[in-house]
């Protein structure tokens, strides 16, 4: 944690078709005492991101849209990054941002997804919309990144015009969207305009 003091990680698999991993750090040097715990994380990997001696956790969110409206081995997992800071482990937007998208990788993008939408069939009984699964999938990525004006561009862009159900999809998305754990975050408009880090 950069304190020099040595550190004990104990984690737990949950179980089930896509087993989540909470983790529970703990300090174990000259006392020993309880840091903090990740609960329902994708499982992982610490490392040192910045090269500064402190860990990162890069992990995923696997509970948001775990099965929604697609089947569980399809559902999209967008990336997570935890820092250590202020004695708390907390989601690093800092190393979670990307570039946005150049306007030419959104339309290749969208073009790519659009074709998608050609011959597809509703799956489940309460897909009201029947869309490919990879939009929201790439949706999520820019979003959990601090580009989710990209991800609405990309909806837009992607869905084709005589094909219904649009602004349902975005109703319900929106919806599920917000019971994400991390949406205060990716949300927060310093997310959005925060510099890539360099290294």
């Amino acid at each position: 944690m950069g304190d020099k003091q040595p550190d004990l990680v104990i984690y737990e698999v949950n179980g089930g078709s896509n087993p989540g991993c909470d983790y529970y750090i703990f300090q174990i040097g000259d006392t020993f005492r309880f840091i903090d715990a990740l609960k329902n994380t994708g499982g992982g990997d610490f490392r040192d991101l910045r090269g500064n001696g402190n860990l990162e956790l890069m992990t995923c969110d696997v509970v948001t849209f775990q099965g929604w409206n697609c089947c569980e081995v399809d559902s999209p997992h967008p990336t997570v990054i935890y820092r250590y800071l202020n004695g708390k482990y907390r989601p690093d937007l800092e190393m979670m941002k990307k570039p946005a998208p150049p306007e030419k990788e959104l339309q290749r993008m969208a073009k790519e997804l659009k074709a998608k939408f050609i011959g597809i069939k509703i799956e489940l009984p309460y897909d009201k919309w029947c869309a490919p699964t990879e939009m929201w999938q790439k949706m999520l990525d820019l979003i959990y990144s601090g580009n989710m004006k990209s991800a609405w561009k990309l909806c837009e862009l992607s869905w084709p015009a005589k094909h219904p159900g649009k602004m349902i999809f975005l109703k319900e998305f929106t919806a599920q969207l917000m019971t994400s754990p991390y949406y205060n975050d990716i949300n927060q408009a310093g997310f959005q305009g925060i510099a890539v880090h360099k290294g």
